[in-house]
């Protein structure tokens, strides 16, 4: 009994764990996603569907970061993007620049400067909040809303398969709050990060995915000039050899960031805001001077204005002039400018001055030359500035300049194929990377992860403490973080120590706490812990009382030791014992989000998300209605449709398509779904009928036609089956005739002592061919019939049958056919004795005649049976 149990239980065991690896499995999807100032790209891995990057609803392979609001209706990328020049206290770009800010940090009245016509309301953890007409949106809730939609787009992508995880790249250079802020976007998004990975190491992993690496490093510089900040990252290349499973080694590449430099605010927005300031002065002292108002602080102006100098940004890329072009641009009066792009690259001469800074910056903290370095791979869309690319050149060189990565997806690319090694369901090369941190972390006064401390390493901190406490864990300097940012970042609280002191029985305990940079760059906590030297002796005897044994004399209390762990000490002699504390975390600058806020927020979202599935419901609705009414009408100017409807039904169709389209026209915009798919309704029923007729008609001469082919080439099929039979009678009488004869002149020969003759049965049996005979007669009488009462019905008669009878009457037909071709064809039978005389020859020849000619019957028949077959 006890084996059988046993034996259902692993069995339960097995199957369990089956299905949850196939649970796994089915949702190992990652996204990745790299939200940047000015666009969006998003890649997707999952079992069946390898990295590809997910394509845009208008099948783009990148998204605006902008969302808007139209009345009730989200808008995301181009669409919001387009709103801005009508509504721009409704559109919201840039996001990213302001994430985890102070809403009264300068950062954020930049932000309100370029966009003027956005409205900020206070909130309880004075974030930026904006304010919109019908409801009121945290920052992170419009990050949300763009997560969703990438999150939508690439569930579409994956047939409706629900995402789940995700992997975002981020600037190095961010801080704790606005790494928060991301990560509490994507959460309230639907999303579980598993990791925040920098520019840098993204862009590389994408370099290293299809290059082999020795043993001796190599140097890259990735430079990545985007819309709203700019990078150079040194990273080291290398294959190295690592312990494996057991006693065995495996070679990885190794792709390490060695030094950062960053210039938050120089990018492709302050080249485009040059050129806003250039033409806004040339509006004022010009065609401005008409208007009765500035410009200046005109929301909708501005945002046509911005619009427009992306594109002549993009066109002195390429030309050496451009011209700006914009009708009605405030109060009626059209603008039109030109600018070279001497006078562009005049205006922007100290934005060029920038452009090398971080990469000294970087080579400087990895200890590295200009020399040292084998290229500086570009990525971001703003390498492709001239200027830029000149300062570049003769910074390291115009040879160490490198074009081999995609500028645009190397980054989310680099970040989907980190996310399929992460997964552990994706067989990838072995890729191990190393990051940095860029803002030096201090705990209390002690300084405890400078500059280029590495992510994913954790130290400890010992405090003389014998009660409760509190510490401050803050950013060391003010100068790396952004303007008005605090350098407070959270304050832990360790509680349970007089309890804990009470438990270990050394006289000089330490009070540890073990802080982290995760590899998400996160400060935080891992634990907080009484650690004790005890003697040996002393250790074994409370583990003596622990397991019911007799302790020594010397032992302390044994409750003390029971939540207490041992491992070994350096010291001989001596072990180390540890308990826990409890603690939490109090952030003190920019709050996160809290839990209640964070279901707050979800519950926002998911009512948005349902209006918006209502919303798509009654376009697709009306849409359907609007193109059936255009089909409809085509229709009636076609001879077919006019010839399979009467007078009567003309008009009748006519009246009810001219009301459905005038109540389409009156209030198409705010109908409801349930009145549109009425209407939709009302007009089917009338033209419905008169298109089927049309549609019967153009099809039912084929179909009759291929009905009456079937039914001859049964026929014939018939006859050849009769053929086969007879043939096969015959020979058999033949073969009988001959054993007679044979058996009179031999006396009591012995039968079993001759050769036996064979006789080939016949292919199908009497009873198979008289049931596919009468089927056939009941298909042939049916069409003859129906055919007739047809041919004295008008085109807009009912009609006397349908194609899909035709149709089913063949199937009829073609079930038959498959039965007999389906069975197994009959085995020879053996018959008689074979005597080597000349009767006996002549007997054999004469049944082996008639058996040949059975053969090529049965084959005939075989051969009808499959043309009806292949017509059918």
């Amino acid at each position: 009994m006890v084996a059988v149990l046993s034996r259902l239980s692993r069995n339960l065991y097995l199957t369990l764990a089956l299905f949850t690896l196939l649970c796994t499995i089915a949702n190992a999807a990652v996204l990745a996603i790299d939200y940047g100032q000015e666009w969006t790209k998003a890649a997707l891995v999952k079992p069946g569907v390898p990295m590809e990057i997910v394509l845009t609803r208008d099948s783009k392979r990148k998204e605006m970061s902008v969302v808007g609001f139209k009345g009730d209706e989200r808008l995301y990328g181009q669409d919001a993007f387009n709103l801005a020049a009508r509504k721009p206290e409704s559109v919201y770009p840039g996001l990213k620049s302001i994430m985890g800010q102070f809403s009264e940090s300068e950062i954020v009245e930049e932000y309100l400067a370029l966009h003027p016509a956005n409205v900020l309301i206070p909130s309880d953890r004075s974030t930026v909040t904006f304010k919109q007409k019908k409801d009121d949106y945290t920052l992170e809730e419009l990050l949300a809303m763009q997560f969703a939609n990438m999150k939508s787009q690439a569930e579409a992508m994956a047939n409706g398969e629900p995402i789940r995880d995700t992997i975002i790249t981020t600037p190095p250079y961010l801080t704790q709050s606005e790494r928060l802020a991301l990560i509490d976007a994507a959460e309230i998004a639907g999303l579980r990060v598993l990791e925040l990975m920098s520019d840098g190491v993204a862009i590389g992993v994408n370099y290293a995915t299809g290059r082999n690496f020795g043993e001796e490093v190599q140097w890259h510089v990735v430079y990545d000039m985007g819309a709203g900040s700019t990078t150079a990252s040194v990273v080291s290349f290398r294959s190295a050899s690592v312990k494996d499973v057991g006693r065995y080694n495996k070679t990885v590449t190794q792709v390490n960031v060695e030094g950062v430099g960053y210039d938050r605010s120089l990018g492709g927005n302050a080249f485009n805001t040059r050129l806003v300031e250039h033409f806004t002065d040339v509006w004022e002292q010009g065609p401005g001077k008409k208007a009765g108002s500035s410009i200046r602080g005109n929301g909708r102006a501005m945002a046509k204005l911005a619009k427009e100098a992306v594109r002549v940004k993009q066109v002195l890329s390429a030309n050496t002039e451009a011209r700006l072009s914009i009708e009605s641009f405030h109060e009626d009066i059209d603008f039109r400018a030109r600018i070279t792009r001497a006078e562009f690259e005049s205006l922007t001469a100290d934005l060029a001055a920038r452009v090398t800074l971080p990469v000294q910056t970087a080579l400087d903290q990895a200890g590295l030359s200009i020399s040292q370095i084998e290229s500086v791979i570009l990525a971001g869309g703003n390498n492709r500035i001239p200027a830029v690319q000149r300062a570049l050149e003769n910074e390291v060189g115009a040879e160490k300049i490198a074009k081999n990565v995609n500028a645009d997806e190397a980054a989310v690319m680099g970040a989907v194929f980190r996310g399929a090694g992460l997964s552990g369901l994706f067989k990838v090369k072995e890729i191990q990377v190393g990051d940095v941190a860029l803002h030096p972390v201090k705990v209390g006064k002690e300084e405890l992860f400078g500059v280029g401390a590495p992510v994913g390493s954790a130290k400890n901190v010992t405090f003389k403490e014998s009660g409760d406490f509190k510490v401050d864990v803050m950013y060391a300097s003010q100068a790396s973080l952004p303007t008005g940012m605090p350098c407070e970042i959270f304050a832990v609280n360790v509680g349970g120590l007089k309890d804990a002191l009470a438990k270990v029985s050394c006289s000089d305990p330490a009070v540890k706490v073990t802080f982290e940079i995760d590899n998400s760059g996160l400060v935080g906590v891992q634990r907080a812990f009484v650690e004790c030297e005890v003697d040996k002796k002393n250790l074994a005897g409370k583990l003596k009382g622990l397991f019911g044994g007799k302790e020594d004399s010397t032992s302390s209390d044994s409750s003390a030791s029971a939540s207490a762990s041992a491992t070994p000490d350096a010291e001989v002699g001596k072990k180390s014992e540890f308990v826990p504390l409890t603690f939490d975390v109090e952030y003190t600058g920019v709050k996160p989000y809290g839990a209640a806020e964070k279901a707050a927020s979800l519950k926002k979202l998911q009512s948005l998300d349902q209006l918006d599935r209502k919303r798509h419901a009654r376009e697709e609705a009306r849409n359907g209605l609007e193109a059936y009414i255009y089909g409809t009408r085509d229709q009636l100017d076609s001879e077919d449709f006019d010839a399979a409807s009467s007078d009567s039904d003309k008009k009748v169709l006519q009246s009810v398509l001219d009301e459905v389209t005038e109540s389409l026209y009156e209030d198409g915009d705010t109908a409801t779904r349930e009145e549109l798919l009425e209407r939709m309704r009302r007009l089917e029923k009338v033209a419905k009928p008169i298109s089927e007729r049309v549609k019967e008609h153009r099809s039912r001469p084929e179909k009759v036609a291929a009905l009456e082919k079937v039914v001859e080439n049964f026929k014939r099929f018939v006859e050849g089956v009769k053929e086969q039979i007879q043939s096969a009678t015959a020979s058999a009488s033949i073969t009988r005739l001959s054993e007679d004869q044979l058996l009179e002149e031999e006396g009591s020969s012995s039968p079993a002592a001759s050769a036996p003759a064979e006789v080939v049965p016949p292919l199908f049996s009497a009873e198979e061919l008289e049931r596919i005979s009468n089927t056939v007669t009941e298909v042939e009488k049916w069409l003859t019939k129906n055919k007739a009462a047809q041919a004295a019905l008008k085109i807009w008669d009912t009609p006397a049958f349908l194609v899909h009878q035709v149709e089913e009457k063949a199937k009829q037909l073609q079930d038959e056919l498959t039965k007999m071709l389906n069975r197994k064809p009959p085995k020879a039978k053996k018959n008689g004795n074979e005597k080597k005389n000349s009767a006996t020859r002549t007997a054999s020849a004469s049944a082996s005649a008639s058996s040949s000619s059975t053969s090529d019957t049965a084959k005939a028949s075989t051969s009808a049976a499959l043309e009806t077959h292949d017509e059918l």
